[in-house]
């Protein structure tokens, strides 16, 4: 029968975990309430830590320690840098508790006055913000020598903290502790052989409405209470469904209609959670223990007998049974993380498993007290509530212990810097009007690349193929719609790599193309936003439907039209995108220097893309008059029609509706162009800055001397050359990239190289210079051996190439940049044929001042 029963409870189990998925929104590093978003004990996508002792005062896993008085199996919940957790606190002192596997059935002896309280912590440092006492007197209800008078895990819903007590009574506080209500629900006496074992299961909320399981033996019912003020939706009477229950109900939607599953004995029920009206119930062989945790195909489940039980999450095959150890008792449910499973047992004895079909015990640590509470995870840090405290344990493993291939010694850290669609407009790079002192700074201390070249001139594609490692036709990602994981999905990407081999990898900002990102490379999820104030003035919304009411009905912009193409903000830097993403990106920075595993650590900038938005400070370096507008421009003479872009990706801003094409007789007017000039540049120049508060922030921790810094750009961008306005072609001008390598195990600082070099050589110029193996996949060069000598070369030509349609007709260009010549080819996309050449010698036109357009030879 137990197949049957586990087939039956499994598909319950499921059905929550995936619905809670949606549920829990992107709030991916909080945990707010039992076993987390949706009650499905699980977290993906952040490393945690498999090695630790909390005896040992030198483990810098332990990140702190925090008292917390009285008794209490309330799990920690977390929510933004707040923790939760309930306790009761006896006058006397005497807190009795029963660890270990044992025959007792009495109820403890602790009859006395107690305080019913709600605690709230720095989810960082551990300190006490608060703590309210809900409640005073003496216990309505006994509990067993195992249980407590606080075991109920706190739940937190927007700005509501809401913590039962049982008989003492269900409490709402807002975050910072203010009481918003109370309500007194009667003794709820949950027992077995006539004895009080004390109330267990915690609150859920869904949809406003707080649910409780009250399976008080002799009175059992579900109540679902509005959570603002505490007024009581339904109850619905269990009697002859429940004997007893300590679950926890788990709440999920089947098409919008939301379910409350009752796991109790012998009945496991759903409820409308709207009515509280039966929906359906198994056949018997529901419990009251430990809640299984679900990793891809497998359920697992602990026993208070320190056996823990694998089945196949769809068969309910049991696939192992195995006794953790002699010492095991287990009654807190297990989490997990990734591909970890986290078994805690009463005497403080952490088991982590390796999730998979194999047994296979990856560590026992030690956290020197009795845990009965089940641990919280947020942001990769592991926090258990022991009898007596609170500890955080960070992912702060030694590589080594990871990644045999990683070596003892440490490896440098990667700081991983992206400026979307900057040309080489800073001073390093010779450029007299741009004022970039902090980028210019990093090329005094790395090497500056003169001529080094992105793949595709355009966002998407070109960022797929450099994290890739593989050339757009290998990886079959030549455009902005496609992601590289539907044309490769077995792609292996530089973070990937490098995290495979023992490196802890975070992004911020534009790494990957922004509607293409790419979970599946990084050790957590991208952190989100603040809500930032406006840029632009007010008045502009209606300005912009003003402009779309006059469009045509058939202009794809009727409804898709986008603000000004500028604005100048007076804003601090940290109130505008790239400077709040900077502010994140530092305090991660703070937070990866203290653990002992190298990380890669990614920051995209998304300025000096349109539209050019930086603070007015930054517009204010600049006098526009004096900024260098181009005129007397022409297109490429005798080149295809389909060789330049048709500019429209101004078209998209409301001020440049009518955007004029390169070939138009019509071009923008003087002022227009000075406009987009200066926002550019006052965009270079804000990024700028916010590199510099990055560098510094890494000189601040102490870890300059080691970490490799690279900055890099996706493509360049046309101001006016060749009367261009963006990328998306095959010349100089949008192939070019400005690149800057600073490696501190490299003594070529503040040299530059003429040698050259594309985006592609980065990925394994990165696994060498950490002391990885280069995967044999990888399409580029490693550029260390010009890092090491700036007159070395790695290439004799490199490779960019663009897709174009023209006239019905699809064609995909080639450009081969050597020394001396640039070369184009351009061939019909489906056979492959030639249709167009160009050349250019680069010795007589450099191909970026615009005095003279390219030369067809």
């Amino acid at each position: 029968m137990i197949t049957k029963t586990i087939q039956r409870t499994t598909c319950v189990l499921l059905l929550a975990a995936l619905s809670s998925l949606v549920a829990a929104g992107n709030d991916d590093t909080d945990w707010p309430c039992f076993r987390g978003a949706g009650g499905k004990g699980i977290t993906h996508g952040f490393e945690t830590a498999v090695h630790w002792d909390a005896t040992d005062p030198d483990d810098d896993s332990i990140l702190w320690k925090a008292p917390v008085p009285g008794l209490g199996h309330s799990c920690p919940v977390i929510v933004g840098e707040r923790i939760f957790v309930a306790t009761a606190v006896a006058e006397d002192g005497e807190m009795q508790l029963q660890i270990g596997r044992g025959g007792n059935t009495d109820a403890a002896d602790d009859n006395g006055k107690q305080s019913w309280m709600v605690l709230c912590f720095d989810k960082s440092t551990g300190d006490e913000l608060w703590r309210r006492t809900a409640h005073q007197g003496i216990p309505r209800a006994t509990r067993h020598t195992k249980a407590s008078h606080a075991n109920t895990t706190v739940a937190v819903s927007g700005e509501n903290v809401v913590a039962f007590f049982g008989s003492e009574g269900l409490f709402c506080y807002g975050l910072d502790g203010e009481l918003k209500w109370k309500k007194d629900l009667g003794v709820v006496d949950v027992s077995k052989y006539g004895v009080g074992w004390g109330y267990g299961s915690s609150p859920a909320i869904h949809d406003g409405h707080i649910v409780l399981v009250c399976d008080d033996p002799d009175n059992p019912y579900l109540i679902a209470l509005r959570l603002d003020d505490g007024r009581e939706i339904w109850r619905k009477e269990r009697t002859g469904i429940c004997e007893r229950s300590w679950g926890t109900p788990l709440i999920h939607e089947i098409d919008n209609t939301a379910h409350v599953v009752v796991n109790g004995w012998p009945w496991v029920v759903a409820y409308d959670l709207q009515t509280g009206d039966e929906v359906w119930r198994t056949d018997k062989g529901g419990s009251y223990m430990s809640t299984p945790v679900v990793v891809d195909d497998y359920l697992y489940l602990g026993n208070s007998n320190g056996v823990l039980r694998c089945f196949h999450a769809v068969t309910g095959e049991k696939v192992y049974e195995k006794r953790l150890g002699s010492g095991a008792y287990m009654v807190s449910s297990l989490v997990a993380a990734n591909d970890k499973i986290y078994c805690p047992s009463e005497d403080g004895t952490v088991y982590v498993i390796q999730a998979g079909p194999e047994y296979d015990v990856l560590a026992k640590n030690r956290l020197g007290d009795s845990c009965l509470a089940t641990p919280a995870i947020s942001a990769g840090t592991l926090y258990f509530r022991t009898a007596t405290e609170l500890i955080a344990i960070g992912p702060n493993d030694e590589p080594a212990a990871t990644s045999p291939a990683v070596s003892e010694a440490r490896k440098p850290n990667v700081l991983f810097i992206a400026v979307d669609d900057l040309r080489p407009t800073m001073g390093c790079y010779g450029d007299k009007t741009a004022i970039t002192p902090q980028m210019d700074g990093l090329a005094d201390r790395g090497m500056r690349f003169n001529r080094a070249y992105c793949q595709v001139a355009v966002c998407n594609p070109s960022r797929a193929s450099l994290m890739t490692g593989l050339r757009p036709d290998t990886l079959g990602v030549w455009t902005l719609p496609i992601h590289f994981r539907e044309a490769k999905p077995d792609a292996v990407t530089l973070p990937q790599w490098l995290r495979k081999h023992g490196y802890f990898a975070v992004s911020h900002g534009k790494i990957y193309h922004n509607p293409t990102p790419d979970p599946q490379s990084w050790s957590e999820p991208i952190r989100n936003l603040p809500r930032l104030p406006a840029f632009y003035p007010d008045g502009t919304r209606d300005v912009i439907r003003d402009a779309m009411s006059k469009l045509p009905a058939n202009d794809w912009r009727k409804n898709n039209l986008r603000g000004p193409a500028t604005a100048a903000p007076d804003l601090p830097d940290h109130q505008v995108l790239d400077g709040a993403r900077t502010d994140l990106c530092i305090e991660d920075l703070r937070r990866l220097a203290k653990s002992q595993q190298p990380f890669f650590l990614a920051m995209g900038y998304i300025r000096p893309h349109l539209s050019f938005v930086a603070p007015k400070k930054y517009w204010d370096l600049y006098d526009p008059e004096e900024l260098p507008v181009l005129s007397g421009q022409k297109i490429p003479a005798d080149a295809p029609p389909y060789a330049m872009h048709n500019n429209s990706e101004l078209s998209h801003y409301v001020d440049l509706i009518n955007m004029p094409k390169p070939w138009d007789e019509e071009e923008l007017s003087a002022d227009q162009a000075r406009r987009l000039l200066h926002g550019y540049h006052a965009c270079v120049s804000y990024v700028d800055a916010q590199i510099g508060r990055l560098l510094k922030a890494l000189d601040e921790v102490g870890l300059t001397d080691d970490t490799i810094v690279v900055l890099w750009s996706d493509h360049g961008w046309k101001l006016g050359e060749y009367r261009g306005w963006g990328k998306m072609t095959n010349y100089e001008i949008d192939a070019r990239v400005p690149l800057i390598i600073s490696a501190p195990m490299v003594k070529t600082r503040g040299q530059s190289t003429e040698s050259l070099a594309a985006l592609l050589d980065l990925y394994p110029t990165l696994c060498e210079l950490t002391g990885l193996e280069t995967p044999d996949f990888v399409e580029g060069k490693s550029l260390v051996p010009i890092l090491r000598d700036p007159l070395a070369k790695v290439h004799q030509s490199v490779t960019s190439q663009y897709y174009r349609t023209h006239e019905g007709s699809e064609y995909m260009g080639y450009s081969m940049r050597t020394d001396r010549y640039r070369y184009i080819e351009w061939r019909d996309f489906g056979s492959g044929e030639i249709k167009f050449q160009e050349l250019y010698d680069h010795s007589t036109d450099d191909g970026e001042s615009g005095l003279q357009s390219p030369r067809v030879i």
